[in-house]
């Protein structure tokens, strides 16, 4: 089987994890709206808002846990509240980390721009930020790739490593796997974008309708085959021996979670 085919194959077996992702993306989302503009926040929706954001960090890492525990072909498997504990702070720091060196840049230029400019919301700038949110989130995409793979090795075989640079690494080491893989990226950002703007610039802070749901389904569906497939590259890459290694009869194993 290609690599593509194999990670269909094994998130098709495993699709009401689509589905878990995919509600755990969209409820704080529709939380969050209930709370308002932040100037005038609805006070009694913002601690249900973010008791969500807390709640679905820790099912997305359990999420990622089971798609990576799955991917490695271990018989012995562990649960998802066990992935959802250990996970939990090492894939929030990545993602923030990740969003920080995307989105602070072109933040910081609009907020230039604006005190330069004397204005305190230009709509030139709004429709710009706008046409451009989608070559952000796939190079938000490119950047999560390997590195949620490569985070949640590290944090089973409790080793310190680089996941940002190592999986930057790992997109140019492996450009075959990766120009597949990053197609998958591409197809999922595309259909959120192609979204986004039929809905159009006036209507992108209006309420999630069917339309939307069945959207972030199919992009969840989609990244979590991504992850499948991000992951056996690293652990392919992680079992191959060190040439020290070779001709000493090793195995030359990647180690499961801690007991």
């Amino acid at each position: 089987m290609t690599l593509l085919s194999e990670s269909f194959a094994g998130i098709n077996a495993r699709f009401h994890l689509a589905g878990i992702y995919a509600l755990a993306t969209l409820v704080p989302e529709l939380l969050i709206r209930l709370v308002g503009p932040a100037d005038r926040p609805d006070l009694d929706w913002l601690g249900v808002a973010l008791t969500a954001i807390v709640v679905s960090i820790g099912v997305l890492a359990g999420v990622c846990g089971l798609v990576f525990q799955a991917a490695t072909g271990r018989t012995e498997r562990f649960p998802f509240a066990y992935y959802a504990i250990l996970l939990y702070l090492p894939l929030a720091w990545l993602i923030l980390r990740i969003e920080f060196l995307v989105f602070a840049p072109p933040w910081l230029a609009a907020e230039a721009y604006q005190a330069l400019v004397g204005v305190s919301a230009d709509p030139t700038l709004n429709l710009i930020v706008f046409w451009a949110g989608p070559l952000l989130t796939l190079t938000m995409g490119v950047l999560l790739l390997y590195s949620v793979p490569l985070c949640i090795l590290a944090r089973e075989q409790k080793r310190r490593r680089a996941a940002i640079r190592e999986g930057l690494g790992m997109l140019r080491s492996c450009p075959s796997e990766s120009a597949r893989l990053i197609g998958l990226v591409l197809l999922a950002v595309g259909i959120g974008a192609a979204y986004d703007f039929w809905r159009g610039f006036e209507k992108r802070d209006a309420e999630p309708d069917v339309a939307y749901v069945l959207v972030v389904s199919v992009m969840s569906y989609l990244e979590l085959v991504g992850l499948f497939g991000a992951s056996r590259v690293v652990l392919a890459r992680a079992r191959r021996p060190a040439p020290s290694d070779l001709g000493d009869g090793r195995d030359i194993r990647t180690s499961g979670p801690p007991a």
